[in-house]
């Protein structure tokens, strides 16, 4: 779901732009005020804000879903880009941008006119490669006010704008939390909840890892084979897995989370033309690198690929190997395995000298003698 508008009320656009910008600190301060009447703990602002923001995109959503109005629009632009992250890994930026009329006509394939609106779209891979190039597709459209309107594609539904894997791991994780609060109230479930959070920081990632370095390696999961061209290829030494923003309030010049992997790899862009597609497709794999100071592909290389039908951006390039994988996870979980369970071990034991300052506060209150003129 976006926001579409015509040029006439490009200005109209840029006002409400300020508004909005101030909305999430107004609610802030709503929760804040909410939460001192009713003595509510501060964060309680901040769940407010969100909890706000969320209910007003899901409340628009559904009303697109009830009332908005079905129109052919026409696309204009498919932008197709790959965002390399500090992290050492990689995102498809997939994008279209559409033109359509508030009243019903159909755009034409020229120069838009002053009349027609436009918005873009930033879409999943399966619902990138169902919009045509330079072609019709249909739009549910909700007009707000004058040619500003909330606008989607017809085939997707609010459902789908749902982050169900996210939705469905919050019972787990209030349920961790849960468990782990019952262990730490007696010295065997500490030690005990000390050993699990050690076994997960040193065995999840390692396990997920590995996996991946078998998924990786699997060609019977990519049955279909083509040639392609290399576009870019970038040499990955070192990664950064908790980045931070500049300027976002964290003091990123004073924290210096990168590392350097134990296996340099890279991360090799190519184009090719899937099977039963009717354009280029830009797939990305993550080859081991090479002793050699320079990567031993180029831009304009021709390589071979394995692909899946349903899943072209995850090609693999056939011959070549993919151990950086599980040899840089065993790398990151020695670095940071032993500063894991120096912190967990802290924890565990300020709580038992709390526990332990506690019992031997009330074992002296017990001890204390009575006076038997007063009482106490």
């Amino acid at each position: 779901m976006n926001i579409g508008s015509s040029a006439s009320d490009i200005g109209l656009m840029v006002l409400l732009l300020f508004p909005a910008l101030l909305a999430p600190a107004i609610l802030i301060g709503i929760g804040l005020l909410i939460g001192r009447i009713l003595r509510l703990p501060a964060l309680f602002a901040v769940a407010f804000a969100i909890g706000s923001v969320g209910v007003l995109l899901i409340a628009g959503s559904v009303a697109l879903d009830r009332s908005g109005q079905a129109l052919p629009g026409l696309v204009e632009r498919r932008t197709e880009t790959v965002d390399l992250r500090p992290q050492g890994d990689w995102r498809h930026a997939l994008s279209v941008s559409v033109r359509y009329r508030l009243d019903g006509g159909v755009p034409v394939d020229d120069q838009p006119s002053f009349d027609e609106s436009v918005t873009t779209f930033q879409l999943t891979p399966a619902q990138f490669d169902r919009v045509p190039e330079r072609g019709p597709t249909m739009l549910r459209v909700l007009p707000l006010f004058r040619s500003i309107a909330l606008v989607r594609l017809a085939d997707l539904t609010t459902l789908d704008l749902f982050p169900w894997l996210w939705i469905g791991s919050v019972p787990l994780v209030l349920l961790l939390f849960w468990l782990g609060g019952r262990l730490m109230s007696s010295r065997v479930g500490a030690v005990l909840l000390v050993g699990l959070v050690a076994a997960g920081a040193i065995g999840i990632p390692t396990a997920l890892s590995y996996r991946q370095w078998q998924a990786s390696e699997e060609l019977s999961s990519r049955p279909l084979r083509a040639t392609a061209q290399v576009r870019e290829v970038t040499r990955i030494t070192q990664v950064d897995p908790f980045p931070c923003t500049p300027g976002s309030g964290s003091r990123c010049s004073r924290r210096d989370t990168m590392f350097d992997v134990a296996q340099p790899y890279d991360i090799v862009q190519f184009d090719f033309v899937p099977e039963g597609a009717g354009g280029p497709v830009i797939g990305v794999d993550a080859i081991d690198a090479l002793a050699t100071s320079e990567s031993s592909m180029a831009a304009g290389t021709t390589i071979s690929i394995a692909y899946a039908p349903g899943e072209p951006r995850d090609a693999q390039i056939l011959e070549t190997t993919h151990t950086h994988y599980w040899r840089n996870a065993l790398g990151f979980v020695v670095m940071v395995g032993g500063g894991v369970l120096l912190v967990v071990a802290l924890l565990w034991w300020a709580v038992q000298r709390n526990q332990r300052t506690r019992r031997q506060r009330k074992a002296g209150q017990a001890q204390r003698p009575v006076d038997p003129v007063s009482g106490g």
